[in-house]
């Protein structure tokens, strides 16, 4: 399986040496940057406002006030000349290069409190997969009114895991909450590096790093106050490395991200060196002759844990109306429940002269209170004067392993005695005999019925898939 990295970007002070407004569009609404950002925290100050939504009601009041444009295009021509930290623009198809080189994918976000419209109008734009930045609305128009994203310093967070889960979309708070193990998610923390530029940016550095990926603070190399920052940052664990924001090839960030994905490479080369444990999963029934029955057919390369494993104590419905959709029914259930790898059997004896009763109710043919005697007196009485008592067995199993569902079946054609013959076994298997073979399932060892079963013709169709999906 191909390795994804996610490169995920803050863009003021970590690719930009600034504040992007700061280089058009305050000019053109008649203002000196110092004045703008000090009457924008006044106002949020005053007010206790959130900083972010309040720079981005200024934005609006200013441009309208100087009568310039609000749409999308004016605010990507003003992110046209925003400047761009040196090797910056060449760094994006080195890294795609170097990571190509080992078999890795990268995926490069932005995740910003600057104004989205004007990152897309920088011509690196185009090498992300999702830009993550404050935005804002616009009416029939086209022209910006009220503010659509605030990305604040730490709601920022949330897009970590948008990206982990591979969630793009913002207005999503439903998939983002959903329980995903770390093995199934679109990119795994530790394949993550993270750069950021200093304070802003600590809750998603820190986060990133205290799951086992990696955070790089950057520092505008012209700025001994800002490299102190970024250091007292490393000293106080809150990011892995510290690197001036120059971009170009042989730079100390450019050794650095190379040499992270050197070690994401070794990493994942070693892993599949390494024993391999033996599988978990959760094998969806309560029923302990099935359970020691799977158990011997499988071996000791997996640990099938039953639904009480997993405090799991319900009953586990089967509603279907066929054995394949009560065996779907019941691992999806599980899978539902836990998330975990998990399959689930389900299977009916189908009687040729009873037109395949009992079939999807041979648990419960004698009523839902019976046991297994009541279901084989019944069947017995049920066949009393028919010639023909040839049947067969089926079982379905049905494996959802990360979401992916594959159905296993095997069937054991043979006949119904007129009466019970064997001590071992359980259900019908005292008065089914296999074609081919003298005794009934019940009277032969557990061996030399899982051999030749329905049901273990399925199991060895699953283990074998196990076997091969984990080569």
């Amino acid at each position: 399986m191909t390795t994804t990295i996610a490169l995920i970007y803050d863009f003021d002070g970590t690719l930009s040496p600034g504040n992007m407004q700061e280089y058009d569009f305050i000019p053109t609404v008649g203002m000196s940057s110092a004045d703008f950002w000090k009457d924008s925290n006044r106002v949020a100050s005053m007010q206790d406002a959130d900083p972010i939504l309040t720079y981005m009601s200024k934005m609006i009041h200013e441009a309208k006030s100087a009568g310039i444009s609000l749409k999308k295009e004016a605010f990507r021509a003003y992110g046209q000349n925003v400047p761009l930290y040196n090797g910056v623009e060449e760094w994006f198809d080195r890294m795609n290069r170097y990571a190509e080189e080992r078999g890795i994918v990268i995926e490069h976000y932005i995740n910003s409190s600057g104004l989205k419209e004007m990152i897309e109008g920088t011509p690196i734009a185009k090498e992300f997969k999702k830009i993550y930045a404050c935005s804002f609305l616009y009416d029939v128009d086209g022209v910006a009114y009220w503010p659509a994203v605030a990305v604040n310093y730490t709601n920022k967070t949330q897009f970590i895991f948008k990206i982990s889960k591979g969630i793009e979309s913002v207005y999503d708070s439903a998939l983002v909450n959903k329980f995903v193990p770390e093995s199934r998610r679109h990119i795994r923390f530790k394949h993550m590096i993270y750069l950021g530029d200093g304070t802003t940016d600590i809750p998603c550095m820190r986060l990133v790093k205290d799951q086992g990926g990696h955070s790089i603070a950057v520092y505008n190399p012209e700025s001994i106050d800002d490299m102190m920052s970024c250091e007292t940052l490393v000293k106080d664990k809150r990011v892995s490395y510290v690197c001036p924001a120059d971009y170009s090839e042989g730079s100390n960030i450019d050794v650095v991200v190379k040499t992270i994905m050197d070690k994401i490479e070794i990493d994942n080369k070693l892993q599949k060196l390494m024993i391999q444990p033996i599988h978990k999963i959760i094998f969806a029934t309560n029923n302990s002759h099935k359970l020691r029955e799977v158990k011997d057919i499988l071996g000791n390369r997996y640990n099938l844990l039953t639904p009480h494993d997993c405090e799991i104590f319900e009953d586990i419905p089967e509603e279907q109306d066929t054995i394949e959709g009560n065996a779907l029914q019941k691992a999806r259930y599980i899978y539902e429940k836990t998330g975990c790898d998990c399959f689930a059997d389900d299977t009916g004896l189908e009687v040729t002269a009873l037109n395949g009763a009992p079939g999807v109710y041979s648990a419960r043919y004698a009523g839902e209170k019976c046991n297994f005697q009541d279901n084989i007196d019944k069947l017995l009485r049920e066949l009393t004067g028919k010639e023909d008592r040839s049947a067969q067995f089926k079982t379905v199993i049905a494996l959802i392993i990360g979401g992916k569902e594959t159905l296993f079946e095997g069937i054991v054609s043979g006949d119904i005695l007129e009466s019970e013959s064997g001590a071992d076994g359980f259900g019908y298997d005292p008065v089914f005999r296999p074609d081919g073979f003298e005794d009934t399932f019940a009277e032969m060892s557990a061996d030399q019925k899982n051999k030749i079963s329905h049901r273990g013709i399925a199991v060895a169709k699953l283990a074998d898939f196990l076997t091969r999906d984990g080569e």
